[in-house]
């Protein structure tokens, strides 16, 4: 667990991410998120070197992001919606 943080839920669609994490307190909401993408994006060039040719400038993820706090009520309702993504995505 780098830099201790926590995936508790995580659900990858074609053209976006969905994930519930806790970070540790001297951590912020984007300082966690670049240490994602990032992270993600080292491990995944790492184990496919030829895909970094596919993409525009070698960048696997997009600009941004969005961040927000779930609290106790919520927790459930999150976590739900994000583990099943493939259903709510089927629906639309």
């Amino acid at each position: 667990m780098r830099h201790h943080i926590k995936i508790l839920v995580l659900s990858a669609m074609p053209e976006h991410v969905h994930m519930m994490v806790t970070l540790p307190h001297n951590i912020t909401d984007s300082e966690g998120l670049q240490l994602i993408k990032g992270g993600s994006a080292y491990l995944f060039f790492k184990h496919h070197p030829k895909s970094r040719l596919r993409l525009p400038q070698g960048h696997l993820w997009s600009a941004g992001g969005c961040a927000t706090t779930v609290g106790y009520n919520e927790y459930d309702t999150v976590y739900n919606y994000i583990a099943n993504q493939d259903t709510h995505h089927a629906e639309a």
